[in-house]
Protein backbone atom coordinates (compact mmCIF):
# COMPACT_ATOMS: atom_id res chain seq x y z
CA UNK A 1 0.00 0.00 0.00
CA UNK A 2 1.46 3.07 -0.98
CA UNK A 3 0.01 6.89 -0.19
CA UNK A 4 0.49 10.18 -2.71
CA UNK A 5 0.38 13.64 -1.57
CA UNK A 6 1.30 16.71 -3.14
CA UNK A 7 2.75 19.13 -0.89
CA UNK A 8 3.13 22.37 -1.78
CA UNK A 9 4.32 25.63 -0.27
CA UNK A 10 6.64 28.71 -0.74
CA UNK A 11 9.38 28.92 1.82
CA UNK A 12 10.30 26.11 4.37
CA UNK A 13 9.43 28.53 6.86
CA UNK A 14 5.82 27.35 6.40
CA UNK A 15 6.28 24.12 7.74
CA UNK A 16 7.14 23.12 11.36
CA UNK A 17 10.26 21.69 11.87
CA UNK A 18 9.05 18.22 12.10
CA UNK A 19 7.13 18.42 9.42
CA UNK A 20 9.81 20.01 7.16
CA UNK A 21 12.35 17.15 8.37
CA UNK A 22 9.43 14.73 7.26
CA UNK A 23 8.78 16.46 3.63
CA UNK A 24 12.46 16.80 2.74
CA UNK A 25 12.91 13.27 4.24
CA UNK A 26 10.11 11.10 3.08
CA UNK A 27 8.82 13.01 -0.48
CA UNK A 28 10.69 11.17 -3.13
CA UNK A 29 9.45 13.26 -5.97
CA UNK A 30 10.54 17.07 -5.22
CA UNK A 31 10.78 19.78 -7.85
CA UNK A 32 11.89 23.10 -6.74
CA UNK A 33 11.58 26.73 -8.39
CA UNK A 34 13.79 29.75 -7.47
CA UNK A 35 14.30 29.95 -4.15
CA UNK A 36 15.27 32.47 -1.31
CA UNK A 37 18.46 32.41 -0.04
CA UNK A 38 17.11 30.92 3.50
CA UNK A 39 15.89 28.12 1.94
CA UNK A 40 18.31 27.66 -0.93
CA UNK A 41 21.27 26.34 1.35
CA UNK A 42 19.06 23.91 3.13
CA UNK A 43 17.63 22.40 -0.25
CA UNK A 44 20.82 22.16 -2.16
CA UNK A 45 21.92 19.53 0.40
CA UNK A 46 18.90 17.70 -1.39
CA UNK A 47 19.81 18.08 -4.92
CA UNK A 48 23.72 17.67 -4.90
CA UNK A 49 25.90 18.71 -7.25
CA UNK A 50 23.78 22.20 -7.35
CA UNK A 51 25.01 24.96 -4.96
CA UNK A 52 22.61 27.32 -3.01
CA UNK A 53 23.41 29.97 -5.60
CA UNK A 54 22.20 27.34 -8.36
CA UNK A 55 18.69 27.09 -6.75
CA UNK A 56 18.28 31.12 -6.33
CA UNK A 57 19.54 31.91 -9.45
CA UNK A 58 16.65 29.51 -11.58
CA UNK A 59 14.82 31.66 -14.19
CA UNK A 60 11.32 32.23 -14.36
CA UNK A 61 9.66 28.86 -15.24
CA UNK A 62 12.70 26.93 -14.55
CA UNK A 63 12.60 23.59 -12.24
CA UNK A 64 15.25 21.79 -10.78
CA UNK A 65 13.41 17.79 -9.83
CA UNK A 66 14.76 14.94 -8.17
CA UNK A 67 12.46 12.54 -9.59
CA UNK A 68 11.01 8.89 -8.02
CA UNK A 69 10.51 6.36 -10.47
CA UNK A 70 10.72 2.65 -10.36
CA UNK A 71 11.40 2.73 -6.72
CA UNK A 72 14.38 4.85 -7.10
CA UNK A 73 15.44 8.89 -6.76
CA UNK A 74 16.63 10.33 -10.04
CA UNK A 75 19.70 12.74 -10.15
CA UNK A 76 18.55 16.24 -9.99
CA UNK A 77 17.69 17.00 -13.50
CA UNK A 78 16.35 20.58 -14.66
CA UNK A 79 13.45 21.63 -16.98
CA UNK A 80 10.92 24.14 -17.77
CA UNK A 81 7.39 24.70 -16.72
CA UNK A 82 4.80 26.46 -18.87
CA UNK A 83 3.93 29.75 -17.55
CA UNK A 84 0.35 30.08 -16.06
CA UNK A 85 -2.50 30.96 -19.00
CA UNK A 86 -4.02 34.25 -18.81
CA UNK A 87 -6.73 34.55 -15.64
CA UNK A 88 -10.40 35.24 -16.62
CA UNK A 89 -13.70 35.67 -15.06
CA UNK A 90 -15.30 35.26 -18.18
CA UNK A 91 -17.65 32.23 -17.72
CA UNK A 92 -18.01 30.96 -21.32
CA UNK A 93 -13.89 31.07 -21.26
CA UNK A 94 -13.59 29.03 -18.51
CA UNK A 95 -16.36 26.23 -19.82
CA UNK A 96 -14.53 26.19 -23.05
CA UNK A 97 -10.93 25.70 -21.83
CA UNK A 98 -12.13 22.65 -19.67
CA UNK A 99 -14.22 21.18 -22.57
CA UNK A 100 -11.38 21.87 -24.42
CA UNK A 101 -9.24 20.06 -21.83
CA UNK A 102 -11.69 17.49 -20.35
CA UNK A 103 -14.27 17.30 -22.45
CA UNK A 104 -14.88 13.57 -24.34
CA UNK A 105 -17.77 12.89 -26.98
CA UNK A 106 -21.06 11.86 -25.60
CA UNK A 107 -21.14 8.43 -27.44
CA UNK A 108 -18.26 7.56 -26.29
CA UNK A 109 -18.78 8.13 -22.76
CA UNK A 110 -22.14 5.84 -23.02
CA UNK A 111 -20.25 3.18 -25.01
CA UNK A 112 -17.64 2.96 -21.91
CA UNK A 113 -20.89 3.07 -19.64
CA UNK A 114 -22.85 0.60 -21.60
CA UNK A 115 -19.09 -1.45 -21.56
CA UNK A 116 -19.00 -1.60 -17.56
CA UNK A 117 -22.31 -2.60 -17.39
CA UNK A 118 -22.51 -5.08 -18.90
CA UNK A 119 -19.39 -6.60 -17.70
CA UNK A 120 -20.41 -9.83 -15.35
CA UNK A 121 -21.21 -8.52 -11.61
CA UNK A 122 -18.61 -8.42 -8.87
CA UNK A 123 -18.28 -11.45 -6.30
CA UNK A 124 -17.38 -9.21 -3.89
CA UNK A 125 -19.42 -6.37 -1.72
CA UNK A 126 -18.41 -3.31 -3.70
CA UNK A 127 -19.87 -3.07 -7.63
CA UNK A 128 -22.88 -3.76 -8.59
CA UNK A 129 -25.35 -6.55 -6.69
CA UNK A 130 -26.60 -9.87 -8.55
CA UNK A 131 -30.13 -9.61 -9.45
CA UNK A 132 -31.84 -13.21 -8.34
CA UNK A 133 -32.80 -15.26 -10.79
Amino acid sequence: MSLGLVVAHQHLGQLTGDLREAVLANCATQIYFRTAAADAGRLSREVPPLSATDLQNLGNWEVVARLATQGRTSSPVTGRTQPVPPATSDPEAIRRRSQERYGQDAADVDDELRRRHEQPASSGPIGRQRRAS
